[in-house]
This record gives C-alpha cells, structure tokens and sequence, in this order.
C-alpha cells in the first residue's frame, strides 16, 4: 500500500460541485461529472501508481475507485460523499473485463465492502509502516496485533499469488533479494533505499516502491548475518590454527 497526501481537486471538478451542490439527484457520474478531469488529477497526485497495490497505472489501465463505497454513500443518502475528492483514488484496474487479476484483489475485490473502524486507509500515513513486505514477494500486518491492517490486506486480496509473484519479480529485478541474479552490494542496496520513493522526473513512483524499500532493508540485514557468520568463520579457523 502507498499513502496518498491529497491535494486540491481540479477545477473542473470544483466548478462542477459549485453547480450541482444543490441539486437533490447530483452524484458521481451525473450531470456531466467531469471523470476525466478527475482521475487525470488523481493520477498525477499519486505519481501513477495504484494505492492499494501498487500497480503501475496510466489513463488505460485505471478507474476511479471510491474509498467509502457510492452504495453505502446511496444507502446512507450522503451522495456528496460520491463526488467528495478525498474519497476518490485512482486505481487498477479499468474497466476492461480481461484484466489480469481483476476480481483477485485490489479495489474490484473490495466492492462494495466496507467497514470504516476496520479499513486502513492510504490517506492514513502509518499505513506503508503497518504493513511488512518481504524479499519474497509475500506482506503480512506488521505487528499481528494490528487488527486493521489484517483486515485490508485480506480486503484488499494483497496476499493473491499473482500480486505477490508481480512485487517478487520487481524485488529481483532490482537486486535486494537472496534469489536475485545481480544482487546488490550493501551500499547500492541503501542507496536505492534512499531513492525508490522519490518521484521520478515525469512524476511517477516504481512500481511496488513501499515492498521494494522493505525487502532492500530485510535484504541489508541478511548481508549483516552473512557478513558476522563469515568473520566468525575466520575468527574461528584463526583460533584452530594457532
């Protein structure tokens, strides 16, 4: 999970509210809501990356996803809620029926669910910290104790295979994991420590950049244990020969 720092929603969403904000049926989607106005907003908020997986996105292969699902926001008739932009997030995937992993996990496996005391919100800063990924590709709630972060991540299906396999590959490629090819030194593996969050010079995060920063700092820790049980070996061996 990435955590979005929202900003300002884009003036034609702003000159729309200013339209419609009496208007008893107005909601996401009507009265020539300006969709995309909006999610090209949002995408370039959150550096084109999907929130909850951490999916590289573009305009293709996203859809505006409602933190607080429209039908709770129908039910409790609060429709302002649907076209509130701090409820808004851009993620994956489309609308196209062959997306891989569609219904698997993200935003079309949370649905309509929703539980505001259990969900762990990316607009909530903690929550890139209350969760653990690994060199492996796996994530897990950082203390097991943490309640909602259990929640979200089965929620939000960020245990499937197919999710774990696409953050595995990433973690590989960039050489912070005990199966890596071309794994890193430590000093590269802290520098791109330093470095995976940072946007881009287009705006854009990596792709999985919150599990890439995790495994490269559980990455460090192997190289440590590596290194003392290899300084104990010849502290050993020295001691044997004398």
């Amino acid at each position: 999970m990435k955590h979005v720092k929202k900003g300002s929603p884009p003036q034609e969403l702003k000159d729309w509210v200013r339209a419609n904000y009496n208007v008893p049926d107005a909601e996401f989607g009507t009265h020539g809501f300006p969709k995309k106005e909006t999610k090209d907003a949002l995408l370039k908020e959150q550096g084109n990356l999907c929130p909850y997986t951490m999916i590289p996105l573009d305009k293709s292969n996203s859809h505006i996803e409602h933190i607080k699902p429209q039908e709770e926001s129908r039910v409790s008739k609060t429709l302002s809620e649907t076209w509130d932009y701090n409820n808004m997030l851009a993620c994956y995937p489309s609308n196209d029926s062959d997306a891989p992993g569609r219904h698997d996990f993200g935003s079309l496996k949370k649905d309509n669910h929703w539980d505001e005391a259990k969900f762990l919100s990316p607009l909530t800063p903690s929550c890139e910290s209350r969760l653990r990924f690994s060199m492996d590709g796996t994530v897990c709630a950082r203390n097991t104790g943490d309640t909602e972060a259990t929640w979200t991540i089965a929620l939000l299906g960020l245990q499937e295979k197919i999710l774990e396999e696409l953050r595995r590959a990433t973690i590989d490629t960039l050489g912070v994991s005990a199966t890596a090819e071309a794994r890193l030194s430590r000093p590269q593996a802290e520098r791109l420590i330093k470095d995976i969050q940072k946007r881009r010079s287009d705006g854009s995060f990596h792709g999985y950049c919150v599990a890439v920063e995790h495994a490269a700092k559980e990455y460090i820790a192997l190289l440590d244990k590596q290194e003392k049980k290899r300084k104990y070996a010849v502290k050993d061996r020295s001691a044997k020969g004398k």
